[in-house]
C-alpha cells in the first residue's frame, strides 16, 4: 500500500486471506506485514440479500486494509504510558 495519511499512526497493513460471515457483516482474517495474524468483523447496519453478500465478500478477500490510529503518538508509547500511570 502506498497512500500516506499524516493526520495519524499506522498501526497494521493487513493482506485479507479469507472472508467468511459475521454477525450482521463479515469476518475478514489475514497476515499482517508484522508476521502476525489478524481478525476485523465489519458489522452492516442494513440487511444484505445472499447474492450482495457474495459479491462484497469476493471483493474484501482481493483487498489489503491499512489500519490508522488518529493519535500522532506511536501505540507502543501510549501503552506504556498507560500502564506506567496504573503501576
Amino acid at each position: 500500500m502506498s497512500e500516506r495519511d499524516t493526520e495519524g499512526v499506522p498501526v497494521a497493513d493487513i493482506e485479507i486471506d479469507e472472508v467468511g460471515p459475521g454477525e450482521s457483516g463479515f469476518m475478514l482474517t489475514g497476515r499482517g506485514a508484522d508476521g502476525e495474524h489478524y481478525r476485523l468483523h465489519v458489522h452492516l447496519d442494513i440487511p444484505v440479500d445472499r447474492r450482495t453478500w457474495t459479491v462484497v465478500a469476493e471483493l474484501l478477500s482481493q483487498s489489503e486494509i491499512r489500519i490508522w490510529r488518529g493519535s500522532t503518538t506511536p501505540i507502543r508509547d501510549a501503552t506504556r504510558r498507560r500502564r506506567n500511570a496504573v503501576g
